[in-house]
Order: structure tokens, then C-alpha cells, then sequence
């Protein structure tokens, strides 16, 4: 049976909400490296590979050109991470809190899709070491808004476990289309 697409977008944090360290100022990226903990942010091994954020910047760069190419309008250099819907495994955490906007509010040219985590599907070197399911072909693909419908009419839900779809938002959000999810 198809899976129709959620028709929100969530995202979560620990600390100040809608931010991305590739959007910190290149002369304070260390500084606020060096600041992060449990507290503050979630998947802090992420860090201890020294390619990590010069490859988050090269998947960022990638995807902005593609955004663009498909009419997209970015207003940020660098998006801000939801998921299509809720994640399970985000929500375990007890830190994380959820951010929530309703598709409705947001303009077709604002935001983009992947099938998958962007630094597993459009990083040569990640995908190699994926796994599997990032082999699949709508892994090395971005998605407008209107193309959810293509995307989940490939019967996502098929899958003994699909992956998640990442959205990324080009601009901020403003307080009146935000909602903080309830556990």
C-alpha cells in the first residue's frame, strides 16, 4: 500500500533551535566546537572525524547548486535540518526537543528533500560505506516540495525499515508557523 508523505517537517535540538554548524562564522567554528557537549547538541562523534565538517560544507555546496538548478531560492548559505514527519529515534532522547512546521506554511522554493541523511547519500566516500540501503537511486537525489508525492509513490513503506527523509530548509523560520511538539 502506499505511504502518503507527512505533511509537516520537525526539528530537533537541544539547544538553541534551527541552527547548523556549517552556519557559525569560520572564525568562530572552533571555539563553538570546542563548546559543544551532551547538553547542547546530539551526535558529537560526528566531530571527532576531522573531514567532518569540511565534507558537511562540500554536501551543503552540492546541494545549494541543485536547489538552485531546480528553481530554488535560498536565503540561507546553509539549511536548517528537519526530518519529513517524526523520528522515533530523535524522540527517544529525553534533551531533544521537537520544532515542528506545517508544509502549508512554506513556499515550494524554500525547501528541499533527500531520501536519506545528505551526509550519507551525496558524500561519495559515506555512501560507499552506507550500507545497502544508500545504494538505492532516490538516495542520490534532491526533492522540491511538490515531488514528495514521486518520492513516496516508490512505496517507501515496502521497506522493512525506509530511510528517513531529511528536509532542509533555506530560510528561517518565523515564530508564528513554529510549533513545539508535545511528547
Amino acid at each position: 500500500m502506499k505511504q502518503r508523505p507527512p505533511n509537516f517537517i520537525v526539528h530537533y535540538s537541544r539547544g538553541e533551535p534551527f541552527r547548523s554548524i556549517t552556519s557559525t562564522a569560520p572564525h568562530q567554528l572552533h571555539d563553538v566546537l570546542n563548546r559543544l557537549d551532551e547538553q547542547s547538541s546530539w551526535g558529537l562523534n560526528r566531530f571527532a572525524d576531522p573531514r567532518y565538517v569540511e565534507q558537511r560544507f562540500e554536501v551543503e555546496r552540492l546541494m545549494r547548486a541543485r536547489f538552485v538548478a531546480m528553481g530554488g531560492a535560498p536565503v540561507l548559505s546553509a539549511p536548517i535540518y528537519f526530518f519529513l514527519g517524526r523520528n522515533k529515534r530523535f524522540e527517544e532522547h529525553p534533551l531533544n526537543i521537537g520544532y515542528a512546521i506545517d508544509l502549508v506554511h512554506l513556499h515550494r522554493n524554500s525547501i528541499s528533500f533527500s531520501y536519506g541523511d545528505t551526509m550519507l547519500s551525496f558524500n561519495v566516500e559515506n555512501r560507499k560505506v552506507a550500507g545497502e540501503k544508500y545504494q538505492n537511486p532516490l538516495c542520490d537525489r534532491l526533492f522540491m516540495l511538490d515531488e514528495l508525492e514521486y518520492l513516496f509513490s516508490n512505496d517507501l513503506s515496502s521497506s522493512q525499515s525506509p530511510l528517513a527523509v531529511e528536509a532542509q530548509l533555506w530560510v528561517s523560520p518565523t515564530n508564528e508557523i513554529v510549533r513545539k511538539l508535545e511528547r
